[in-house]
């Protein structure tokens, strides 16, 4: 096999050799971000060369244990390969590239040292190519520091006189498309060790990182009307061909683009203090540097997504932190800054500060880009720009606290009105000779000395002991989330986990009606389920004429009644049953 390159030394400096391996990743997501900036300030790049290309591409490889990341942005050839590869480079920094990524020169080697998960093997293959020149720049950790001379690296511009440089261009150009002016590919060795067993699972993981991590970036890219799209594929050995993972796979412009709280279950939920969806950013300046800034609340750690990135702080009841976007990226939250007010009323709480540029006096980056430093002047600053909207998040937690309070109160009162509605047989009102059958539900628990509590003989209604509430087996109230019965308001089922049976009313938030209802200020959960419990058990218009479905609705209307007159009972016996203060 012809390997014909040519060996260049490229010392790097003292302080990037220091750090090079000890640069840390929280995951193989965190790592392969580096290729992935470097990506799109390539297409950044070739979009300010050639304005008129609209069309760009992202792929992600996996051909045994090697990991390949190609994309059809700029091209870099002659000197500026060694850029990819050698220690202490950036041709991003070099080229002034604003909204770029790169700074630090070690992104691309220290990652792939991570994914590679060895200290002492270490192999980084970049090829370019840009109309008809082609370069090939390598990187491996055993020759730079055992050779002689050391920190050699090999470099080629000619691929015909190497077999390897051929087959990788060749891979190159098969995935960014054969209409593609330009490319980079970047060939890591072993870089898939860190991966799960299921190929798929590391994509799917990859592809839902990129489309929260980078939303803005890619919301900016689609009003510039660039077309993106994201390729997962996997080698086939056994029939030596590349498969794609069609469920990880997707396009900026066709697919939608998460923004942090786009995704949650209810974003009907959240409470706005500063800015707002669609990265809506109020304009703040702190200490002189240009910010946006969002803050937001939900008021139930249930209200989040269990596959929401942010939802395990919620679910364990976590603080759940700050979070910083620089140059549209978010990066990794950082909920142990000083900047947070440790207060229970802030674990809902969620801070979103944007900025562009890199190198401030004030706000840094760490080498890994996953974590923002702030200076003790500016987290201070910071703190006051906060402070305030905590205070108010405490003051509405509260608010939402007593009102959940006195919700429960009420619907405590329709459980036995309507329990006192249906534990007997009735007669109804608008048909005098027409006796209305108990729901069958409540039968377990009625007793034969049981008064009527609808419409006695006498044609009147006869209250109910507190004995006899206590008696009847009271019903469940639960408001779900199902949107694939969207068109269901309200269902009855039978929890047989009780002891006798228990009735289970639900309300379907995403029913319109019941949405409505539920939103409404103040919240009218009495009527959503006094109107779902009158219905569900006093009516039926399924397979009916219409004269049959007029009395049905006639009867609705009457029970619904009922169950308002017998809730009134439940409350004024809570009250009448109260002791009076002394004297």
């Amino acid at each position: 096999m012809k390997e014909n390159y040519t060996r260049e030394i490229l010392y790097p400096s003292a302080n990037i050799l220091q750090t090079f391996k000890t640069k840390t990743y929280s995951g193989y997501g965190p790592a392969i971000d580096e290729y992935i900036d470097n990506s799109i300030d390539s297409i950044l790049r070739a979009m300010e060369e050639d304005p008129a290309r609209k069309e760009f591409k992202i792929c992600f490889i996996r051909e045994g244990d090697n990991l390949i990341i190609v994309d059809s942005g700029r091209g870099a050839v002659g000197r500026e390969i060694a850029d990819i590869v050698a220690l202490g480079k950036s041709g991003t920094k070099e080229s002034g590239l604003k909204r770029a990524h790169g700074t630090f020169g070690a992104g691309a080697t220290s990652a792939a040292l991570y994914l590679v998960g060895k200290e002492d093997q270490c192999k980084v293959t970049a090829v370019s190519f840009k109309g008809e020149l082609a370069s090939l720049a390598m990187f491996d950790l055993e020759t730079c520091e055992t050779s002689d001379p050391p920190w050699t690296y090999y470099i080629s511009h000619e691929h015909s006189s190497c077999d390897d440089f051929t087959a990788k261009l060749k891979t190159l150009k098969q995935f960014v498309g054969s209409e593609a002016a330009s490319g980079m590919g970047i060939f890591i060795q072993d870089g898939a060790n860190r991966f799960p067993k299921q190929t798929y699972a590391a994509w799917q993981a990859i592809a839902k990182s990129i489309r929260i991590n980078y939303a803005q970036k890619l919301q900016r890219l689609s009003k510039s009307n660039v077309e993106l799209s994201f390729e997962f594929w996997t080698h086939n050995s056994k029939h030596d061909t590349f498969q794609e993972t069609k469920t990880a796979s997707f396009t900026s412009w066709a697919d939608p683009i998460l923004d942090s709280l786009d995704y949650s279950v209810n974003p009907s939920l959240v409470t706005w203090y500063r800015g707002g969806r669609n990265f809506n950013f109020e304009k703040v300046k702190i200490l002189g540097i240009d910010c946006g800034l969002r803050i937001s609340q939900f008021m139930e750690w249930k209200n989040r997504d269990e596959s929401d990135p942010w939802g395990s702080g919620f679910r364990s009841k976590m603080p759940q932190g700050i979070s910083f976007i620089r140059n549209g990226k978010r990066v990794q939250c950082t909920t142990g800054s000083n900047v947070w007010i440790w207060d229970t009323h802030k674990r809902s709480l969620f801070v979103e500060l944007s900025y562009d540029g890199d190198h401030h006096p004030h706000l840094k980056v760490n080498q890994e880009k996953t974590e923002v430093i702030l200076s003790d002047e500016f987290a201070a600053a910071f703190q006051k720009e906060i402070r305030t909207n905590v205070t108010a998040a405490a003051m509405f937690s509260q608010n939402k606290k007593n009102t959940n309070q006195v919700e429960q109160a009420e619907l405590t009162h329709i459980k036995e009105g309507v329990a006192s509605t249906f534990s007997n047989t009735r007669k109804s009102k608008s048909d005098q000779g027409k006796t209305i059958p108990k729901a069958r539900d409540f039968e377990t628990k009625t007793t034969s000395s049981r008064k009527e509590s609808y419409v006695g003989r006498t044609g009147e209604i006869n209250k109910s002991t507190s004995s006899d509430i206590r008696n009847s087996n009271l019903p469940k109230f639960e408001i779900i989330n199902a949107p694939e019965s969207r068109y269901t308001p309200w269902s009855k089922t039978i929890d047989m986990s009780c002891s006798p049976p228990q009735m289970v009313i639900q309300v379907n938030r995403a029913h319109k009606f019941v949405a409505n209802l539920l939103d409404a200020q103040p919240p009218l959960v009495a009527e959503v389920f006094t109107t779902a419990s009158a219905w569900l058990l006093g009516s039926s218009c399924h397979g009916k004429t219409d004269e049959e479905i007029f009395n049905e609705i006639q009867q609705f209307g009457e029970t619904y009644v009922e169950i308002v007159a017998n809730t009134e009972l439940s409350k004024k016996r809570k009250t009448s049953n109260r002791p009076e203060k002394a004297a």
